[in-house]
């Protein structure tokens, strides 16, 4: 069935639909909004649609003149969907549908091919796991009718040629980028913000920005500060996110008697106020596509300690930028946080240039310079059309 016919495309300016899971206070919907705010508008008009409702960033997303539609997604395979969205294409007159991880991925294919307007784009924030075996048989497929592939990282883009068995000439590593300006540290309102929160001036600070989930495993950065602790007693873990695992979390900082050391923040819209709190910045992930967090605790300034997965290994240049540590080993991460934390000198220097590698390789302007010219080439004629 074919939802009617191909319009024409109205040439003053690209209509880009961006396709999202949904537009929770994620690294990945953050990115999004800053993506958007950034194109150059006389030339691309960018609309979202988010397969979840009531996501705590819609408001934001439209309060910057960005149309959101909610068309939401069953539970499990949801052959509807394909229609809904090709009904919004069409209706919303898409040139360019881009999709932001698997399933927008999937559904935004289909309906594309069903609607018989628009061309895709894809960007792949995280590794596809191989338990998600639909993802990987139909990668290749979708791949095909796909005009380009974002990978946010090496690794990313190294998994999905070889466990997606994508054509590489088709994949683009587009590093995630940052508003480096946004992220100038402010004396006077980061001492206010440490009054705010009852930390001494006197304090060390130590913070971590992301979802309460396994796969970020704080356990083991909590079993690392108890080390920490145990070194230095003036010092405050600052835990920013929500999620499944606080309850299991507020049980071990209880177990491991770090109470008085540990905060729980929640979810948060101040990320760019409480990032430069920090006297050092930790994220302790089993797997990481390239965090926003991390690149925007960057630049700031701030000194970083980070497992050796993913991203991670694009962002920092291992005893130059931050110091890189194995996975789920508690004890090598303990050791690299007290050495920043104890030498002011060193961690100074990490932090500078931190911030340089950022403002060099991670900027917002040159993800989306790239972005645009992806926009480009994939609305040029075909050969032979």
């Amino acid at each position: 069935m074919l939802i009617g016919n191909v319009y024409e495309v109205d040439r003053r300016r690209i209509r880009v639909l961006h396709i999202t899971f949904s537009l929770d206070r994620g690294g990945l919907e953050r990115l999004v909004f800053a993506l958007l705010t950034k194109l150059t508008r006389t030339r691309f008009q960018p609309i979202v649609c988010t397969l979840q409702r009531e996501g705590a960033l819609e408001g934001l997303f439209e309060a910057a003149g960005i149309p959101v539609h909610v068309v939401e997604k069953k539970e499990g395979v949801d052959p509807f969907l394909v229609i809904k969205l090709a009904r919004l294409f069409q209706r919303e007159r898409i040139d360019l549908v881009h999709t932001h991880n698997a399933s927008p991925w999937l559904y935004g294919v289909l309906a594309t091919a069903l609607s018989g307007c628009g061309r895709v784009i894809h960007t792949e924030h995280s590794n596809i796991e191989v338990t998600q075996r639909l993802m990987m048989r139909v990668s290749p497929y979708l791949s095909k009718r796909t005009s380009a592939i974002a990978a946010v990282s090496t690794e990313v883009a190294r998994c999905m040629i070889d466990r997606q068995r994508i054509d590489p000439k088709n994949v683009h590593v587009v590093f995630n980028g940052v508003d480096v300006e946004k992220y100038k540290a402010n004396q006077e309102k980061t001492v206010a913000n440490k009054h705010d929160l009852n930390i001494p001036d006197d304090c060390s600070v130590v913070g971590i920005v992301a979802r309460l989930v396994p796969v970020k495993d704080h356990m083991t950065l909590l079993r690392a500060f108890q080390s920490v602790v145990e070194q230095m007693k003036n010092v405050k873990l600052l835990i920013i996110g929500d999620g499944e695992c606080r309850e299991e979390m507020v049980c071990l900082c209880d177990a491991l008697k770090l109470t008085d050391h540990v905060q729980f923040l929640g979810a948060r819209d101040d990320i760019q106020d409480l990032l430069p709190l920090f006297d050092l910045f930790v994220l302790s992930s089993l797997s990481e596509g390239l965090s926003i967090a991390l690149l925007e605790a960057m630049a700031t300034g701030t000194p970083v300690v980070a497992t050796k997965v993913g991203g991670n290994c694009d962002a920092v240049a291992d005893g130059v930028t931050g110091l890189l540590v194995e996975s789920q080993n508690p004890k090598a991460l303990a050791l690299a946080m007290l050495r920043i934390l104890q030498d002011r000198s060193f961690a100074k220097e990490m932090g500078s240039r931190g911030r340089q590698r950022v403002l060099d390789h991670f900027s917002l302007e040159s993800m989306t310079n790239q972005y645009e010219a992806l926009y480009q080439s994939a609305l040029a004629p075909r050969k032979g059309a």
